[in-house]
């Protein structure tokens, strides 16, 4: 009886979310602050297309966190992102932007996650490059 109740609870309360914190942010919203000047880059990877993908390795072991009660709930969700590597692998800060997002509280985990995130340096043509990635893709997903 308990664990009916509780689960109703958290059905009820998954429902209230994405009404009170807008499930769905407007496309293009900003991680953080925004740069006053974009940062200039040396090529663009759309890591949508998955065919220049490879160039992308995230150092960082722990990624974006499971946003607790959309685990609990065993919702899997989607978010894609935009953002400026420089070429040392840091993303820029101020470069993120959320392009889509199945839930906002993933769409959050992904911007706190880039916030610390460090990727291997992306070398073209035998130097490091700045690169914007555009549409890359972080999926949620619970196990079963």
């Amino acid at each position: 009886m308990l664990q009916l109740l509780r689960r109703r609870w958290v059905v009820a309360c998954l429902y209230l979310i994405p009404v009170l914190a807008s499930a769905q942010a407007p496309p293009g919203r900003s991680c953080g602050p925004v740069r006053v000047a974009p940062a200039p880059v040396d090529t663009v990877v759309d890591a949508g297309t998955g065919t220049q993908s490879s160039l992308l390795h995230f150092v960082v072991h722990n990624g974006p966190q499971y946003p607790i009660p959309l685990r609990n709930a065993r919702i899997d969700g989607e978010v894609r992102v935009s953002f400026t590597v420089d070429t040392t692998g840091h993303v820029v800060p101020g470069s993120a932007e959320v392009v889509a997002e199945s839930h906002a509280a993933f769409g959050q985990s992904v911007c706190d996650f880039l916030e610390r995130a460090r990727l291997a340096p992306i070398v073209l043509g035998g130097r490091r490059t700045t690169v914007r990635v555009i549409n890359q893709p972080f999926r949620f997903q619970t196990q079963g």
